[in-house]
């Protein structure tokens, strides 16, 4: 007990500590803007100038042809699903790199487990390395993260192991004078994906910046929402109203729920991280990634503490057990009896509204960089006064509103012309996904997302798509402003499922050890969810050739004509 006083002693110490945490010698104000941070600009250059060589290899065309500027934008977009996912998107990442797409790829954003694959190859030790990757998960998660057995092992390996460990939640506690959940269910999923010697998932975000400063690998973007509970429980009475107005027959059923459905749009706001910066387009406001945790006021900093540790983050990122009673029923839905099934649909079907803002655990908390804000944007639009208001700002995993994140590759800017979308879902035929991504888009006023993209509504088919579909929005009007006809938005999507050339046993979507809920795989389970994603990809190799061909020579054929 005194050697575990001791630590905490030294970690709180070492919380001001200039020569540890550099960044305890700068402040940090809020950037109000809807640009693209300079530090992502000078990246964006950067990778486009790698990009040529790897680009010409991959659509087999002599690099001498290839002008920078024709290149298409690539982005991943990858959902959750717990260990399921973070293992499918590695195997996904592993058979991109060998095959030479990821060189070719711009954006990597990710919700839930895909976040964790994603911390993990952008970790010092892994190195963006695939292959090192995979050796590692495969003796990762054959135990659970909630053993305490197993932690308490790790806790007490020596003192070094102790500190890295702890340092995350006690510097939570230092600083904000409280930790959730949330808080240790990161610190024991970081315990349980870090090796014992080389732990260091105390490492700040943006200690990623050293994998892309050069350009060298695509720009990760980690995804959580917003939840507006003040709007949420407004909807909750609603609701209620609605039940008496059909009981006595006052109101018309119809439009009172189509009223309801609309006054529930917008209610979760996206927040991005990358290594450089933290923030939400809609609010037009972004702080340096290190400077996560610290309390601000009017757009300053008001105190300078040390980078909030990766493993804090993870747990945020991943932090599905907060997830809604909604989101539980979809998970389990598959496992109940036909008329415990019938049942519960209904009643979901009536209620998922009210449903739906009721957390069985609280999101995290943490300091607000964006409490009083000036109520209008640089472009005139309204801030939520809930957020500009509120000293505390709660985040949450991203899956909560659209477990594809493909909302940041949209954002104004980054001008992504494919999106890769890695759906690892559970739900994955019925999940709102493409529907929801419509409402944002039309909210937005984005142009030239392929409309009804997404799994058809009748089929006799087990699955009516196969394990790569390509859907292509129409092409865009020319922009008075900008004097361009921009193409449209290709969307490749490839579906976690059966694969029956591979293996017409193994459906993910069906084996028991897949279940989101599953956070401890043996390795031949691991090798088998690695394998399928690979083959996957590897069946679709020459379809994502032909894609990234044909965009290409769309850019080139747009460009020679704007320059006659």
């Amino acid at each position: 007990m005194e050697e575990f006083r001791r630590i905490v002693d030294e970690l709180r110490k070492e919380a001001n500590d200039v020569d540890k945490y550099a960044e305890l010698a700068q402040d940090a104000v809020v950037r109000e803007s809807a640009d693209l941070s300079k530090e992502e600009t000078a990246f964006i250059t950067k990778r486009r100038q790698l990009q040529k060589v790897a680009f010409a290899k991959f659509i087999h065309e002599d690099p001498s042809n290839i002008d920078e500027r024709d290149i298409p934008i690539v982005g991943i977009a990858s959902s959750g699903g717990g260990y399921r996912a973070m293992l499918g998107f590695t195997g996904y990442l592993n058979a991109m790199k060998q095959s030479g797409v990821l060189d070719c790829t711009m954006y990597m954003a990710g919700v839930s487990g895909s976040c964790w694959s994603m911390a993990l190859y952008y970790h010092p030790f892994i190195q963006a390395d695939t292959l090192r990757l995979k050796q590692h998960l495969e003796g990762q998660v054959n135990v659970h993260w909630a053993n305490m057995s197993h932690f308490l092992n790790l806790l007490t390996a020596s003192p070094q192991h102790t500190k890295t460990l702890l340092r995350g939640i006690i510097q939570r506690q230092q600083h904000h004078g409280e930790t959730n959940l949330v808080d240790i269910f990161g610190v024991l999923v970081g315990a349980s994906l870090f090796t014992d010697n080389n732990r260091a998932s105390s490492l700040g975000l943006s200690s990623q910046q050293a994998l892309i400063e050069n350009g060298q690998e695509p720009l990760p973007i980690y995804c959580v929402v917003r939840h507006e509970i003040g709007v949420s429980e407004s909807l909750v009475e609603k609701m209620k109203k609605l039940s008496e107005f059909k009981s006595k027959k006052l109101l018309q059923e119809k439009d009172e729920e189509e009223k309801i459905k609309k006054d529930h749009l917008n209610v979760y706001q996206w927040f991005e991280f990358t290594p450089y910066d933290m923030g939400c387009e809609e609010l037009e406001a972004w702080i340096p990634t290190w400077a996560f945790g610290r309390r601000f006021k009017h757009g300053r900093n008001t105190e300078r503490v040390p980078e909030l540790s990766l493993d804090i983050l993870l747990g945020m990122f991943g932090s599905a057990f907060a997830a809604s009673l909604v989101h539980f029923y979809q998970e389990v839905r598959s496992i109940l009896p036909t008329t415990a099934i019938e049942r519960f649909d209904d009643t979901v079907k009536q209620y998922e509204l009210s449903m739906s803002n009721f957390h069985p655990i609280s999101p995290s908390s943490f300091p607000n960089p964006f409490y009083k804000l000036s109520e209008k944007t640089a472009q005139g639009l309204s801030r939520p006064q809930s957020i500009i208001s509120s000293q505390e700002l709660h985040l949450m995993d991203a899956g909560m509103d659209n477990n594809i994140p493909f909302y940041p590759l949209l954002r104004e800017g980054r001008n992504v012309d494919i999106i890769i979308a890695i759906d690892l879902s559970a739900d994955i035929q019925t999940a709102p996904h493409f529907k929801r991504a419509e409402s944002y888009i039309k909210r937005r006023g984005i142009d030239g997302w392929p409309q009804g993209a997404g799994w058809p509504k009748k089929t006799n088919k087990k699955y009516s798509l196969g394990t790569c579909t390509v859907f292509e929005g129409e092409s865009r009007e020319e922009i008075p402003s900008q004097k361009e006809k921009r193409k449209s938005i290709k969307l490749a999507y490839f579906p976690f499922i059966l694969n029956e050339r591979y293996d017409p046993e193994f459906d993910p979507q069906e084996i028991e050890f897949c279940s989101t809920w599953n956070f401890v795989y043996r390795r031949e389970q691991v090798h088998k969810v690695l394998e399928l994603a690979e083959h996957n990809w590897y069946d679709n190799v020459e379809m994502m050739r032909k894609l990234l061909r044909e965009t290409w020579e769309q850019k080139r054929r747009e460009r020679l004509r704007h320059e006659e």
